[in-house]
């Protein structure tokens, strides 16, 4: 059998998994969404109270966000920040279960990759939401509002927004996690050629 025909195969499966998970069905963005907000809520809750850290649902949706992080900024007061919770958990999650759905691996395999993938990619969904959160937290308060932005305060801004909305970043960190719940070295020497050949 032909070293890539397992993994055109894949790829096929691939593309048409994350075509239905990311097609607008009519009421599923906001079921998720919800989720979103519930679990995530109650996560940042265990750990800051909630007076601090509140977040909840845009209705009606604002653009393209749907969802408001409230961050109690000790100076400033309450600070907003309107995120897309598709961008921010549902296309990581997406990517993930059809990586490791689509992977030619045997059913158990793949389910144990599943539940062990969704753990990690609620973690690292919660931890890009810490981020984004202390960055609005911790952000300076300039002592004219008229001063330019320094350039420091540019560059970290633009990394905050690439690590807690990048759809970009969103890939790859699904992609490690399907390299570290699933893909074995034995499953490389299906494609790979052999030191031998």
């Amino acid at each position: 059998m032909s070293r890539t025909r397992p993994v055109l195969g894949s790829l096929l499966r691939f593309f048409l998994l994350y075509g239905l998970l990311m097609a607008p069905w009519p009421g599923v963005r906001d079921f998720y969404r919800d989720r979103f907000v519930g679990g995530s809520g109650f996560a940042v809750g265990l750990v800051v109270s909630r007076k601090t850290v509140a977040i909840g649902r845009i209705d009606p949706h604002v653009g393209a966000q749907d969802t408001v992080v409230e961050v109690r900024h000790p100076k400033r007061g309450p600070l907003q920040l309107k995120i897309n919770s598709g961008e921010v958990a549902y296309l990581p999650t997406a990517i993930l279960i059809s990586l490791i759905v689509a992977s030619p691996m045997s059913k158990r395999r793949r389910l144990g990759a599943l539940v062990a993938g969704l753990v990690l990619v609620n973690v690292f969904i919660l931890l890009r939401l810490a981020v984004m959160m202390q960055h609005v937290a911790t952000l300076p308060i300039p002592a004219n509002p008229s001063d330019p932005v320094s350039l420091w305060i540019k560059t970290v801004s633009a990394a905050v927004i690439f690590v807690g909305v990048g759809p970009g970043f969103s890939c790859i960190v699904a992609v490690m996690i399907w390299v570290i719940v699933l893909v074995r070295k034995k499953d490389l020497e299906i494609v790979l050629p052999s030191k031998a050949a």
